[in-house]
């Protein structure tokens, strides 16, 4: 029994003593990992060997389509891979960070999510941030629903930093307690 009152005083501790026993969470790439060079079913190996070596639970690289996340698992249980895999999402919500995004990690953004996000603009011609906020809100929205119909254990959502994505995409897919949007 953790005492309450103590988890309450030190933030740390009550982190710690809901971590135990210790759990190992791992990285595993569905479309492969383009910066190590690896196809998906090298990382599908990977992820047994991981698994093997005491991984708890795996973190997938963030993805576009459903069927990345939903294909890699099929093959991954396949193999013998019986550990959780947390499908990661990134809330697609401007078009020049998922340019960014794409070279700093090599998963390419879908090329009809980036032409509409490039589309929605405000009648001055620039970038409506708004438009397309809500547009990458609904298209992560419905990724992040058919993974969770598929049987994900949970979903990671790759931040970046930017805090009123991630907020917005679990509102929207009714994660958070309150009624979406």
């Amino acid at each position: 029994q953790v005492d309450e009152r103590r988890c309450a005083a030190d933030v740390s501790t009550a982190l710690r003593s809901a971590a135990r026993p210790l759990a190992i969470a791992v990285a595993t790439f569905p479309d492969g990992n383009p910066g190590a060079g690896t196809t998906r079913e090298q990382e599908v190996r990977r992820l047994l060997e991981k698994q093997e070596a005491g991984a708890s639970f795996a973190i997938t690289q963030f993805f576009y389509r459903a069927d990345s996340y939903t294909g890699f698992v099929e093959a991954a249980r396949a193999e013998g891979v019986t550990i959780p895999i947390l499908a990661g999402i990134l809330p697609t919500t401007e078009a020049r960070r998922l340019r960014r995004v794409q070279e700093l990690t090599g998963v390419a953004a879908p090329p009809e999510l980036l032409r509409d996000l490039d589309r929605l603009t405000a009648p001055d011609g620039a970038v409506d941030p708004e438009a397309q906020h809500a547009h990458g809100i609904e298209y992560s929205a419905a990724l992040a629903r058919e993974v969770l119909d598929a049987g994900t254990p949970g979903l990671h959502v790759y931040t970046f930093n930017k805090h009123r994505p991630a907020l917005d995409l679990l509102e929207r897919v009714g994660l958070t307690g309150r009624a979406a949007a």
